[in-house]
């Protein structure tokens, strides 16, 4: 599995888990707007967040050793 994709796989693990407790705790029933309050602002900044985590996790592993 590539990394890249592995970081998307637990990011979409965090929402729908974020997703579901919110949806239980605060607002049952509304799934497209807790979706629009929950997720949508948050995508751009976490792909950003994604696409710096695998250069820098590319970048160094060069200087960590292989065991």
């Amino acid at each position: 599995l590539p990394l890249w994709i592995s970081y998307v796989l637990c990011q979409l693990i965090i929402y729908i888990t974020g997703t579901l407790w919110y949806c239980i705790a605060y607002a049952p029933g509304g799934l497209g707007l807790i979706l629009l309050q929950c997720v949508l602002p948050y995508l751009i900044p976490d792909a950003v967040k994604i696409w710096m985590a695998y250069g820098l996790s590319k970048r160094l592993a060069k200087y960590i050793p292989k065991t």
